[in-house]
């Protein structure tokens, strides 16, 4: 029975060749723009997943109260980190991480070779018992565990040294000190909030080396929580915590007690991040990278059903547009026998069948538009994105807007009289347009909002683009690692001024 129905359905899709591709295009369309949105949504809620131990890793972050405003670091005073380990007993372990250079690029030489990097951080030597990123040459309780020592990715360690193994080869930092490679490990995946090619040790960088401090904020802070350990029960403790070690600090520098620096309007208060809602939920002063947002997702979302359902309602409106021409053919075949069970299966097959040449038709869009796509989000998508599960999914997704988009057409076909249709005396009931009429008004409503908050970004794309700044941004550049010119600064300045 449902060969039949399959071949009776390609029969049909065959026999109007110009309405079928109408559906086929409108649905594909819509079908890859929400594959698009779908893959963009699931890439940013990944973030982070990957740590094995990711759901008991957060974040110890600052909201800085200052007499008249509050700011909200990422970054907080870099000895915290042992006391809170030491103190706490719900932390089973604790590391930090520092933007070594800040966001300038680093200067290194390394057998004759001059090359900048800027995708360099400090750690201390608990980065892997947090993190566990796999080593691929190296022993974790030991790479970062003595000054002046440095684990490469796998990427930067072949870009430097090819296939020779770079264990105790020295890398020199321009003004500043010459590093021992010690380990190697995996790429970081992209889809992290915190990127690296060379991890330092803190024992060495000048930026870690600091005296112990309780008030200045550097460190990026993660703490693993023990198995079974709120996060509310340990961020229930930071107060007496910052008292008991920000005391000393406050009343030293300001010259009052920790008590009266409260009352005159400041504060420490230190609040924990989950790890896997940073990228999306966390817009701090001093992120290590560029997060997402929830919001944007949200919307991203929501547009990608808005997408979607456009396309279904354009393919329901088009296939009861022709109930007319199918009426005659409904009544034959209920004339002959057909029950409307085996006319509404009938028309299902063939909306499931257009629908998943849809499908097909949409991951071609898909595979063609992808590398602008990724353009477009500052993403790194592939097609192997669909490889596995999610490609079941999304055909059994295909065949569930097929049979939703075919079920009020099959509905409305298969409930002709025979004899009305056979007489000519065929037409459309009262709430049939009134639904039909409804299903367009809403379809071009959703579309008249896509199109006028499409127009609202352009406009202000367009604006921030064009605002004139005060000064020609074409003839100012900027010069990266000019501090290295030393004394032959001034020289540098007046040979550039001769042009």
């Amino acid at each position: 029975m449902l060969t039949n129905y399959l071949k009776i359905a390609w029969r049909s899709l065959l026999k109007s060749k110009t309405n079928t591709a109408i559906n086929i295009i409108g649905l594909s369309i819509g079908m890859a723009c929400c594959i698009l949105i779908v893959m963009y949504v699931v890439d940013e809620k990944s973030y982070d997943k990957q740590w094995p131990a990711g759901e008991r890793i957060y974040r110890m972050a600052l909201e800085r109260r200052y007499p008249g405003r509050i700011a909200r670091y990422a970054i907080i005073p870099q000895s915290y980190s042992s006391v809170v380990k030491r103190d706490l007993p719900g932390v089973e372990e604790a590391v930090r991480l520092f933007q070594f250079n800040g966001n300038a690029a680093t200067v290194m030489k390394y057998d004759g070779r001059v090359f900048e990097e800027r995708n360099v951080l400090a750690a201390d030597s608990t980065f892997f018992n947090v993190f566990q990123v796999p080593l691929l040459r190296g022993n974790s309780d030991q790479v970062l565990n003595r000054p002046n020592t440095v684990v490469l990715t796998s990427r930067t360690a072949t870009r430097l040294f090819g296939q020779a193994n770079p264990i105790g080869k020295v890398i020199e930092v321009v003004q500043g000190p010459k590093l021992e490679v010690t380990g190697v490990c995996e790429d970081l995946p992209a889809n992290t909030h915190f990127a690296f090619d060379f991890l330092m040790s803190t024992v060495g960088p000048p930026d870690a080396a600091q005296p112990e401090n309780f008030i200045g904020f550097s460190a990026s802070t993660y703490l693993l929580l023990k198995p079974n350990v709120k996060p509310e029960t340990v961020q229930a403790q930071f107060p007496a915590l910052v008292e008991k070690y920000a005391a000393g600090p406050v009343q030293r520098n300001f010259g009052v007690s920790y008590q009266e620096y409260v009352k005159a309007g400041n504060g420490y208060f230190y609040f924990l991040q989950p790890l896997q809602s940073i990228h999306l939920n966390s817009d701090l002063e001093a992120e290590l990278g560029t997060n997402g947002s929830q919001t944007l997702v949200t919307v991203f979302s929501i547009i990608a059903g808005f997408v979607l359902l456009i396309a279904v309602i354009n393919f329901m409106n088009l296939a009861t547009a022709r109930s007319s021409e199918r009426a005659r053919e409904v009544g034959i075949r209920k004339s002959l026998g057909s029950t409307k069970g085996q006319l509404a299966a009938q028309f299902l097959s063939e909306s499931v069948l257009l629908s998943l040449f849809s499908f097909l038709v949409a991951m071609l869009l898909v595979a063609g538009l992808l590398s602008s796509f990724n353009d477009l989000s500052g993403k790194q998508l592939s097609l192997a994105f669909l490889v596995g599960w999610r490609l079941p999914v999304l055909l059994v997704l295909a065949i569930t807007i097929g049979l939703l988009a075919g079920s009020y057409p099959a509905g409305v076909l298969s409930s002709f009289e025979p004899i009305k249709v056979l007489k000519g005396r065929f037409s459309s009931t009262r709430q049939g347009h009134l639904l039909r009429n409804g299903l367009v008004v809403f379809q071009f409503a959703i579309s008249v909002v896509l199109i006028v908050c499409t127009l609202v970004v352009f406009s202000q794309l367009h604006y921030i683009q064009n605002k004139e700044l005060g000064f020609t941004k074409e003839a100012v550049v900027t010069i990266q690692g000019a501090g290295f010119l030393d004394d032959k600064t001034m020289t540098f300045k007046e040979a550039l001024s001769r042009g």
